[in-house]
């Protein structure tokens, strides 16, 4: 008989301390961040639709439900991966547990589980528990996300390119910074909330973001920008063209991973390719600092331009 699962209906304070305990890891993913979770169901969840479920204060597992229908909370637009909420290693057995507790006592006839890394132990974990449980479990390519291996310098990182990226790379630089004064600028916690603004109306340049940020999406960025930044989980930063802003990064801040969430910049500026040059300055920043370069969801072509490594996201299906 299964011990110590529990639900909780609402994000209470009860709840936010075992959840930061099992999140509190300078390398805690995320997209595992209690408030990141919190801040969606508040913007985007339908109310009574809430299922936490807590095994042992050890492994979170918070759902929504709809009928007999349930995912984990964060739409994928928003939520670059999913997972359960846990410390450090995730229990074969009380993983198992949770999902028999999902279609024997909340009687869910399906559960998606989005956004999962192929090569994740998570994946193998739920694959075999649904095996123990003769449960269906289908998968299928939801979408590319590329990472970028760091070397311990800028020009080690670019010998491992192929010449002709190599080469553009380094003549973008060039006929950047001759053409005008080059500075980062990197917000700190004060400064952060009268840059966000700059920050969605660079994003908001392209017309498939500008479609994107509803307010509603906007309250949801706003919300984890500050509160990353805040507490050093994050970074929001700026290309400074002549003291222009001109290309805009947010990315998550792990102690093994930068984590790319958004970007944008200025298509006036585009002769200069100012919005891959952001990504540049910073893949040259954070060189020997940090190992690897997240580039989440998407497989744009400029990913693969700078040497990123394809890595793939499954949706799985579990039950009916």
């Amino acid at each position: 008989m299964v011990q110590k699962i529990s639900i909780y209906n609402d994000f209470s304070s009860e709840l936010k301390e075992i959840w930061d305990n099992l999140t509190s890891d300078n390398d805690s993913s995320p997209f595992l961040k209690f408030f990141l979770h919190k801040s969606w169901y508040e913007l985007f969840g339908k109310p009574g639709s809430l299922y936490i479920i807590n095994h042992s204060d050890s492994i979170l597992m918070p759902l929504v439900l709809y009928n007999d229908y349930a995912e984990i909370t964060g739409d994928q637009d928003l939520f670059d991966y999913h997972d359960f909420i846990y410390k450090k290693n995730l229990d074969p057995i009380k993983v198992k547990e949770i999902i028999d507790y999902c279609f024997s006592n909340l009687n869910i006839q399906n559960l998606k589980i989005k956004s999962v890394p192929e090569e994740s132990f998570t994946h193998k974990l739920i694959i075999s528990s649904c095996n123990e449980l003769d449960l269906k479990v289908t998968s299928h390519n939801e979408d590319l996300s590329p990472y970028l291996d760091l070397d311990s310098s800028f020009e080690n990182y670019l010998m491992k390119l192929n010449k002709k990226n190599r080469h553009e790379i380094r003549r973008k630089m060039k006929k950047l910074e001759s053409a005008g004064n080059i500075s980062i600028k990197k917000c700190n916690s004060d400064e952060v909330a009268d840059w966000i603004e700059i920050f969605f109306n660079l994003m908001m340049h392209n017309p498939e973001k500008e479609i994107f940020l509803t307010e509603k999406r906007k309250s949801f960025m706003k919300n984890i920008i500050l509160n990353s930044v805040e507490n050093e989980f994050g970074e929001l930063n700026f290309l400074l063209f002549n003291e222009e802003p001109v290309a805009t990064t947010f990315f998550f801040k792990q102690k093994s991973k930068l984590s790319i969430y958004n970007s944008g910049y200025d298509p006036h500026y585009s002769s200069y390719s100012v919005g891959l040059m952001n990504h540049i300055y910073n893949i040259n920043n954070y060189s020997g600092k940090i190992p690897i370069i997240d580039f989440l969801r998407g497989s744009e072509d400029y990913k693969f331009k700078i040497g990123c490594i394809s890595s793939n996201l499954l949706t799985l299906s579990l039950g009916d």
